[in-house]
């Protein structure tokens, strides 16, 4: 679950090391299928089987209601390595400072 206007990072674990791999791209899309982030390997903070995906209050605040898909590939060795896609939910928090897209 990713509440709107958190700025804590999403965090992923995986079932296996990915901190070896030469590169990792994780993404968030909407459910039209719309990009709306992606991080590269310089952006995430990787330790053995978990990642952590920074988030601005701002990033949260803007994602669509309801659910969003998480997606993962790396590459190892030459070979590009997928993950399952992970559906989360978007959970709307009434919060006086901030402006929360409905």
């Amino acid at each position: 679950m990713i509440i709107q206007g958190t700025n804590r990072p999403i965090v992923l674990k995986f079932d296996q090391d990915v901190s070896g791999l030469s590169d990792l791209i994780v993404t968030i899309w909407d459910r039209k299928g719309t990009l709306i982030k992606e991080y590269k390997t310089a952006d995430l903070t990787i330790v053995g089987d978990t990642v952590s995906c920074p988030l601005t209050e701002a990033e949260s605040a803007a994602l669509p209601l309801y659910s969003v898909t998480l997606e993962a590939k790396g590459l190892d060795d030459g070979e590009t390595v997928f993950w399952d896609k992970l559906t989360v939910n978007v959970v709307r928090r009434n919060d006086k400072s901030i402006s929360l897209e409905a």
